[in-house]
């Protein structure tokens, strides 16, 4: 693991996920991928030179501070995970790393001097453990549901570049129709018994 003792403002985050270290390095491998599962980050734009490049310009809205930030991420590979340089704001870094336990996300403050950071306190990110349970779901239901075939394309290609708010109500609008499928299939069952 990566000695990170030496920085004094961070916020970590670690989640057990149902999945193989194997899978999950697969599946967390995605940089865009890895974003777009905070249930709080609008990715606007997601450029790299050749789509594996070890930089990205970003354009991203967070829900959770409202605050947009343009800039350059700089993408370096670690031997249990990744770590994600920010070209300027308030956050110095976001790493994930997988660990015995599950999977750990780690984001760093300690670019600036305190002074200078609590000046900014409006600009931290509090979307670290919606974006850990993010994850643990999209890990449980892509893995229940990897018969189907190409699912993770679909996902992937419509699904995941939805923005956050519309992907919640969509969720919200399928579970009530699967819902009121199931009062309607049930009345007409009670009807059909009763009649006879």
């Amino acid at each position: 693991m990566n000695d990170l003792s030496k920085q004094t403002d961070q916020a970590w985050a670690c989640i057990k996920l149902p999945a193989s270290r194997d899978w999950l390095r697969f599946f967390l491998n995605d940089d865009l991928r890895f974003f777009r599962c905070n249930p709080y980050y609008e990715i606007r734009r997601w450029q790299t030179a050749d789509g594996q490049s070890a930089e990205a310009f970003v354009s991203l809205f967070n829900q959770t501070n409202e605050q947009s930030w343009h800039g350059a991420i700089r993408i370096e590979n670690l031997s249990t995970g990744k770590r994600f340089y920010y070209g300027n704001g308030l956050k110095a870094f976001t790493q994930w790393c997988l660990t015995e336990n599950g999977l750990e996300i780690t984001e760093d403050y300690g670019r600036l001097s305190e002074q200078e950071r609590r000046l900014r306190i409006k600009e931290v990110d509090k979307s670290l453990i919606p974006w850990l349970l993010s994850i643990q779901f999209h890990v449980k239901w892509r893995r229940r549901l990897s018969w189907i075939p190409k699912l993770n394309t679909i996902l992937d290609r419509y699904w995941m570049p939805i923005r956050p708010s519309t992907r919640r109500i969509c969720t919200w609008l399928i579970l009530l129709s699967i819902a009121e499928l199931i009062v309607f299939s049930t009345l007409i069952l009670v009807y059909l018994v009763l009649r006879v």
